[in-house]
């Protein structure tokens, strides 16, 4: 997950240099060539530097995806083991009860059908 940010640095390095390197004039040329290759030049720098900024601009724009992205992913993490927690408990409030049923059926309580209809619901859980 990491490999685009660090990708992203380096081409930003990458481009910088390149910038660096097209602003070194070379002085062994004649006056027209080093004009028309300052032209080339400048065309070329222009270039490199606009997709420095294209670059920088999709770097804050996935910076901005990432952390949004995250914080959703450690939502559904937290929202998976509530409903964890949640289903645990109540398997062992269901088992209390069953139980507790038990106990009453075996008592012969007079209501002992109701009883062993909620009982059996529970085990459905």
């Amino acid at each position: 997950m990491l490999k685009l940010p660090n990708d992203i640095t380096a081409i930003t390095k990458e481009g910088k240099l390149l910038l660096t390197n097209l602003e070194v004039p070379d002085t062994k040329e004649s006056v027209s060539i080093r004009l028309e290759h300052h032209q080339q030049i400048s065309g070329d720098w222009q270039t490199v530097n606009k997709l420095l900024t294209q670059v920088h601009d999709m770097k804050i724009a996935f910076d901005e995806f990432w952390e949004k992205h995250q914080l959703k992913m450690e939502q559904y993490l937290q929202l998976w083991k509530f409903e964890q927690d949640f289903q645990k408990d109540l398997l062992a409030k269901a088992q209390f009860v069953i139980l507790h049923g038990h106990r009453l059926a075996a008592n012969r309580h007079y209501a002992l059908d109701l009883i062993c209809q909620r009982c059996n619901e529970l085990r459905s859980f």
